[in-house]
Formats: C-alpha cells, structure tokens, sequence
C-alpha cells in the first residue's frame, strides 16, 4: 500500500513511518515535511515537530521551510498546553490520594471528640417557667 492510499484512508501514522523510511533509502526535503503532516494529522505532535525541525535544520534554504517554522510554533504551543493539562492533572491526582488517604483519619478524630463530648453531656430538661393552670374539677 502506498504513501497516498494511506493518507487517503486515514492512516497518518502508517504514512508518516513510511515516508521517514523512504527518506532514510532517498533523502528529500518534502518526504520529511509529509511525514511531519503525517504525523500532526494523527495528532503526535512531538514526532511531527521533529520532522519539521529535521527539515529546517537539514534544508534551510528550501521553500517549505517558512511553513514548517509556522507548524513548530504551532505546535510548541499545543505540546506545552498538553504537558500543563498533565501536569494539572497529575496534581489533581494527588491531592485526591492525598485526600483519601487522610479522610479516614479525620473521619476517626472527628469520632473520637464526638465521644468524648457525648460523655460529659447531661441531658437537657427544660425548665418550666410558669405553672399551668390547674383544672378544676367538680367532684
């Protein structure tokens, strides 16, 4: 299957490896600007700005290069946002193990000085501060 009936159906990351193949037997600026394209339509943006970045530092002078410049900026935006989206996530992870893990022990404290309040209580009897008025009864 070739390079096109795989970006026709879809299949970046097939296309994209073998066109970094077919660059490794035969070395062209656009097999390296494809396999990038490639590899950003199949959302792995770090193997794609490699791709763009071997392009720009191996063929500098070449006219694809100002629009591979453009898909790196691009990217670095989108994998600094994805590492931040992890790291708050891997954060929030935490705090929830953090929490679960100390929710038991609270749990037990909080037992604990009900308890101990629970023993010192007497019970509560209103006081009355007035005397019904006694029926009177015929006898």
């Amino acid at each position: 299957m070739g390079i096109r009936a795989r970006f026709k159906e879809q299949k970046f990351p097939a296309a994209a490896d073998h066109l970094l193949s077919a660059y490794e037997r035969e070395p062209k600026a656009v097999l390296l600007f494809n396999a990038g394209q490639a590899y950003r339509k199949a959302l792995r943006p770090v193997e794609a700005k490699s791709a763009y970045q071997k392009l720009v530092t191996t063929y500098p002078e070449h006219p694809l290069v100002p629009e591979a410049k453009g898909y790196i900026q691009t990217l670095d935006a989108l994998i600094a946002e994805v590492q931040a989206k992890q790291q708050i996530e891997l954060s929030l992870m935490e705090q929830k193990a953090k929490s679960e893990k100390e929710l038991p022990e609270q749990r037990a404290r909080r037992e604990a000085v009900h308890k101990a309040l629970s023993k010192n209580k007497r019970p509560y009897y209103p006081r009355v501060w007035f005397e019904p008025p006694m029926a009177r009864g015929a006898s």
